[in-house]
C-alpha cells in the first residue's frame, strides 16, 4: 500500500515537472519574437534620430555659411538709407534733380536751382545786398544744367555774412583812371563812352576810316 502510494507521487510530481516544461517552453516561443521586435524598433528609433541630427546639423552649417557675409541686425538698423537725388512725380516725369540735403552724394547739402533754403545765398546775393561772406566755409551749393553741362553756385550763410569793404578815395580814383584808359582810342587820342575793342585797337570811328 505504502508503495503504491509513493508510486503515485512521483508521477504526479511527474507531472508537475511535465505541465511547467510546457508552460516555459510555450513562454519562451512567444517571448523571443517580442525581444526582436522590440530590438528592432528600438534601433529603428535611433537610426531615426540619429538622421535628424545629421540634418538639423546641416542645416545649421549651411544657415551659417550663407549668412556669414551679411551684416548683423545692429548693422542694419544703423545703416543710412540711401536718397535719392531726384525727385519725379507720379508720372515719371522729373521734377527736380541735384536734389542731397544731407551732402551724402555730393559731399555738401545740395539744392536744385531756386531751391535753396532760408538763409543761405550765393556771392552775387550777398553783393546785393552789400555783403560778403566773410571767410566762412561754402555752407552748401546749388547744381543745375544749362546746356547739358553742369553748373554749380557756392551757398553762404548770411548769418555769418560781414559789410562789403567800401572803396578808399584813392582806389577809387584808380579805378577810374585805369577805365578811361581803356575808352581811349590810342589813334585819335578821344575817350570813348565805350571800351576800345581789343581785336581792333581802336575806336570804331578810326577804325570806319581806314576801311572807307
Amino acid at each position: 500500500m505504502c508503495e503504491e502510494q509513493e508510486r503515485l507521487q512521483r508521477l504526479y510530481k511527474l507531472q508537475i515537472a511535465r505541465d511547467y516544461r510546457d508552460r516555459v517552453t510555450k513562454t519562451t516561443k512567444f517571448s523571443k519574437p517580442l525581444l526582436i521586435g522590440s530590438g528592432l524598433l528600438v534601433a529603428i528609433m535611433g537610426m531615426g534620430l540619429l538622421g535628424l541630427f545629421i540634418l538639423l546639423q546641416g542645416a545649421a552649417t549651411g544657415y551659417a555659411m550663407l549668412t556669414r557675409d551679411l551684416p548683423s541686425l545692429s548693422e542694419i538698423s544703423n545703416h543710412a538709407s540711401f536718397k535719392t537725388a531726384q525727385i519725379f512725380d507720379r508720372n515719371g516725369t522729373l521734377l527736380w534733380e541735384f536734389y542731397d540735403p544731407d551732402g551724402r552724394r555730393y559731399g555738401l547739402p545740395t539744392y536744385p536751382y531756386r531751391l535753396a533754403p532760408d538763409g543761405l545765398l550765393t556771392i552775387r546775393q550777398l553783393r546785393a545786398k552789400g555783403l560778403r561772406p566773410g571767410g566762412q566755409d561754402i555752407a552748401a551749393q546749388i547744381l543745375w544744367r544749362h546746356r547739358k553741362h553742369r553748373r554749380v553756385a557756392y551757398l553762404y550763410r548770411i548769418q555769418d555774412a560781414k559789410p562789403k569793404r567800401q572803396a578808399t578815395a584813392a582806389q577809387l580814383a584808380a579805378i577810374g583812371k585805369a577805365l578811361a584808359a581803356r575808352r581811349t582810342c590810342p589813334s585819335c587820342g578821344i575817350e570813348k563812352p565805350y571800351c576800345i575793342p581789343r581785336s581792333r585797337g581802336e575806336c570804331n570811328d578810326c577804325h570806319d576810316q581806314q576801311q572807307a
